[in-house]
Formats: structure tokens, C-alpha cells, sequence
């Protein structure tokens, strides 16, 4: 009996070492299996200006369900000098950037003459995409390449506090002129218990590349000629003109400088009361309707841009912008084409609720309003006049063809107009010497 047990305990004892072997066979092969599949996945970095909590890291989420294969992190990068020159930097150094945004055409011009932009053309022919299809007119190009996908339509217009104006007893406009925009600012320009309440407030990268030369003159606006700066042209004599009135003679409006030295925000100033109108694009929405954040007891009207007086053309914002982007010194070129195509489509409609009009014409723009103005729209939003100025078919639109030192002429009207808003020097003075530096870039 004693014998029979000892042997049953010895093939009981094999056994468990036979399991544990193959079970430790199993895991190893199970680890090697797990290590491999992650050894294959494909990750790329996205760089964007957008908090990543504001609709882009659902892009990345939805984008990662669909695609199981590639992992996707986002980085954002503050839109401004400072943060554009961060993304530049870490470009150039050759930190892993797959995947990157930009949002106005100097710096497009400057990333693709650097050598930091992929052209698309090949990947898009490839896969049959159909620019025209997705877009209509107005996709950023250089010589003839695409570099990027527009992942938004950019708007700007007016914001307006709706209980100041009826405060003050002023109509709200549908339309008006840059003179009558002047008149009523300064109007609305108070001091309330030693408090200065401006009338308007503008940054410079919203309407520096708009106001005056680019309503006016549309397309091209610094160029003559291919060797020939614009800047003699009478209209940016009658810009220059314009912000001295607000800005130095009325006080209607925050210098740009100032604004721009305190770091301040339009949407931040006006949902403080601090000012009774702003000139922006749609992205504001998602100030308005953070509630918690910004608290406010008005009610926020969409109004048109003020149109120049006597001008043959009233040219709106260009439109398309937000453009996605690819580094050429990329690993994974398909990953980053499958993740640039998506947020360029179908991925916009998550980016509705962070103010933002898709430029793909597979989603309906009302459907995407109505996203965007939120849940208590009628609360917040005079809803009829979004509507009216989003949807505006009249506006004319402009879209630049030259890029020859366009960022040299964008950085010679700034200073020009800085040095001018600041006293430094007079207007006759800034349009001579924007006007002999830009003949010189040109030349």
C-alpha cells in the first residue's frame, strides 16, 4: 500500500512539473506574442494648438479605435510667436513630431522653405483623395504642392456684449462701415468706478493680416509686382489712419502692443466686461460656454466685419486654415498620413464644440453650429445672428497664390505698424520705410 502511494505521489509530482513547465512555456510564448504586437504598433507625436481636452484628444481616441495598430500622442503648443517658435525649434532639432499644425500662411511658407514640411501629393493621389471634393477653393499650396489638409473654416466677425449695447441705446448692426465701427466703439468706451471699459478689442494676428489690404486688395496684397513691395498702396495709409484714430486719439481700442506685452486674450477681456466688443473667429465659443470658468450676464450677438467705404471689393477672411501637416523626417509616413487624413475629414466633427467650422464638406455646417453654440445656445448666443454671419454667402473670399518672403513682408508691416502705434514714429515715416524694406526683400 505504502508502495502504491509513494509512486502515486511521484507521478503526481511529475505531472505538476510537466504543467508547470508547459504552463510556463505558455507564458513565455504568450509575453513574446504581447512584446511582438507591441513592437509592431506605430506611434506618432502630433503637435497642436488646441488643448488637448477641447475635442483633439477625442480625434486621437476615435482615430485609435479605428486604427488599433497606431498609438497617437498629442503635444499642444501655444499659437503665438513664443510657441510657434518652440514647434520651429523642436523641428529643427529632430525631436519625433510626426504630425503638425499651422495656422497662418507665413508660417506655412517658412516650415515648407525649411525643409520641415512633407508634400502630400503623392500619398493623396494614391489614395484618390480629391482636394476640390473635400474643400472647394482655397487649400493652402506652395508651387503647386499640398503640404497640409485644412481642418477648419476660419471666420472672423464681431462679438458683441448685447446688454452694453442696449445700455448705451445703440442699435446692433448688420452691416457697417470701418467709420461707423470707430464712431460706436468710442462711444461704448467708459470708465466704470476707475475702470476703463474699451469700446473694441483686436489682436494683431486676427486682423493685421485682414484689416485694410487684405478687404481691399484681397490676394496678394503685399505685391506690386514679383519684385515690387505694396506698401505706397492708399490703403495702408487709410489702415494706418484707422488705428490712430482707436487707438491713439479716441482710446476706443487697447494698443496692440500693450495687448499683446500683458498677454491678454479677446475672449478673456470681453467675457470680463472689460470690453464691449471683440474681433475674432468662432473658437471663442468654448470660453462662452464654460460657465464655471468665465461667468457672464449677457447675452453674446455675432456681428459682420465692418466693410471699407467705398471700396470696389469687401474681401472676408481667407477661410481654410488649421492646416495639418507632416515632417518629412518622419518614421512612420503612412501612420502620420492615416492620422492627417482623418482629422482633415471626418475627425472634424469633434472638433465642433471647440469652435471650430469644419472646412470638409462631408459635414453639414449647421449641424456643426449648432454643436458648437452648445447646449443653452439660446441662453448664451443670439442664435439668428450666428447664423446670418457664418452662413453669409455675399463674402467675398481671398486666396494668395505669391509666397516669395511673404513671412519677410508679414515681419516688416508688423514692426512698421508697432513702431507706429507706439509714438516711435509717424505714418509717414512707417510707409516709407516698410515700403524700402519690403523693394528691398523683394529685390
Amino acid at each position: 500500500m505504502k508502495k502504491k502511494t509513494k509512486q502515486a505521489l511521484s507521478i503526481g509530482m511529475m505531472a505538476i512539473l510537466t504543467i508547470g513547465l508547459v504552463s510556463g512555456c505558455g507564458s513565455g510564448k504568450k509575453e513574446k506574442v504581447a512584446e511582438e504586437k507591441k513592437e509592431d504598433k506605430k506611434k506618432i507625436v502630433v503637435w497642436g494648438p488646441i488643448p488637448e481636452e477641447n475635442g483633439p484628444q477625442d480625434v486621437c481616441d476615435h482615430f485609435m479605435e479605428e486604427h488599433p495598430d497606431i498609438e497617437v500622442e498629442y503635444v499642444r503648443y501655444v499659437n503665438d510667436d513664443q510657441g510657434n517658435v518652440k514647434l520651429d525649434t523642436a523641428l529643427m532639432s529632430g525631436e519625433q513630431i510626426d504630425v503638425y499644425f499651422t495656422q497662418f500662411e507665413d508660417y506655412y511658407v517658412k516650415r515648407i522653405e525649411a525643409g520641415m514640411a512633407e508634400a502630400l501629393d503623392p500619398l493623396l493621389e494614391k489614395d484618390g483623395f480629391d482636394i476640390q471634393e473635400a474643400y472647394g477653393d482655397g487649400v493652402w499650396q506652395y508651387e503647386g504642392k499640398t503640404y497640409g489638409l485644412p481642418t477648419n473654416y476660419d471666420h472672423q466677425f464681431v462679438w458683441i456684449n448685447e446688454k452694453m449695447f442696449q445700455e448705451a441705446g445703440i442699435e446692433i448692426p448688420t452691416s457697417w462701415t470701418w467709420d461707423e465701427y470707430a464712431e460706436i466703439t468710442k462711444k461704448l468706451t467708459k470708465d466704470a468706478d476707475g475702470v476703463k471699459i474699451y469700446g473694441g478689442f483686436m489682436k494683431w494676428q486676427d486682423v493685421g493680416r485682414l484689416m485694410g489690404r487684405g478687404q481691399v486688395l484681397g490676394a496678394d496684397s503685399f505685391y506690386k509686382s514679383d519684385t515690387e513691395s505694396n506698401f505706397d498702396d492708399p490703403v495702408y495709409q487709410q489702415t494706418l489712419e484707422l488705428f490712430d484714430r482707436m487707438m491713439l486719439q479716441d482710446g476706443s481700442h487697447m494698443n496692440f502692443v500693450e495687448a499683446t506685452n500683458s498677454k491678454l486674450e479677446p475672449y478673456g477681456e470681453f467675457l470680463s466686461g472689460k470690453v464691449a466688443t471683440c474681433i475674432s473667429a468662432p473658437w471663442i465659443t468654448r470660453y462662452i460656454n464654460d460657465q464655471e470658468k468665465y461667468p457672464h450676464d449677457f447675452k453674446t450677438v455675432a456681428a459682420p466685419l465692418p466693410i471699407t467705404e467705398g471700396s470696389e471689393h469687401n474681401y472676408g477672411w481667407p477661410g481654410l486654415t488649421g492646416v495639418i501637416m507632416m515632417n518629412p523626417a518622419t518614421a512612420q509616413k503612412e501612420a502620420a498620413y492615416d492620422f492627417i487624413k482623418y482629422y482633415g475629414t471626418e475627425g472634424q466633427k469633434y472638433m465642433c464644440r471647440a469652435g471650430k467650422i469644419p472646412s470638409w464638406t462631408g459635414i453639414d455646417p449647421e449641424v456643426a453650429l449648432n454643436e458648437m453654440l452648445g447646449e443653452n445656445a439660446e441662453e448664451l448666443f443670439d442664435v439668428d445672428s450666428f447664423k446670418n454671419v457664418i452662413f453669409d454667402e455675399k463674402i467675398e473670399r481671398y486666396y494668395n497664390t505669391k509666397f516669395n518672403k511673404l513671412p519677410e513682408l508679414e515681419r516688416i508691416w508688423k514692426e512698421e505698424v508697432e513702431r507706429f502705434v507706439t509714438g516711435e514714429q509717424d505714418q509717414e515715416s512707417t510707409l516709407a520705410n516698410a515700403k524700402e524694406r519690403g523693394d528691398q526683400e523683394l529685390k
